[in-house]
C-alpha cells in the first residue's frame, strides 16, 4: 500500500471540481477562480450574498464557529 501525500491546492489550481455554480460553465482556465468560472461570476455571486439572496437555513451553533483545524 502507497502513502498519499495531499496538499492544499490554491484557488484555481488542481481540475476542475464541477460546473460554475453561477452560469453553470465549465472551469476552463487554470487561473479562474474556484469553483467560478471567471471573475465575472464570482463578482455576480459576490453580489447575489449582499444582496441577501443567499441565506444561512438554521441559527449558528457554537461548534459551527470552532475553526481549531
Amino acid at each position: 500500500m502507497t502513502d498519499q501525500i495531499r496538499t492544499r491546492q490554491k484557488p484555481g489550481e488542481g481540475p476542475t471540481a464541477g460546473p460554475c455554480p453561477v452560469c453553470g460553465e465549465a472551469r476552463e482556465r487554470p487561473d479562474a477562480p474556484a469553483p467560478f468560472c471567471s471573475e465575472r461570476c464570482r463578482l455576480v455571486d459576490l453580489g447575489r450574498w449582499l444582496k441577501g439572496d443567499y441565506v444561512i437555513s438554521r441559527d449558528l451553533k457554537d461548534a459551527d464557529l470552532d475553526q481549531s483545524d
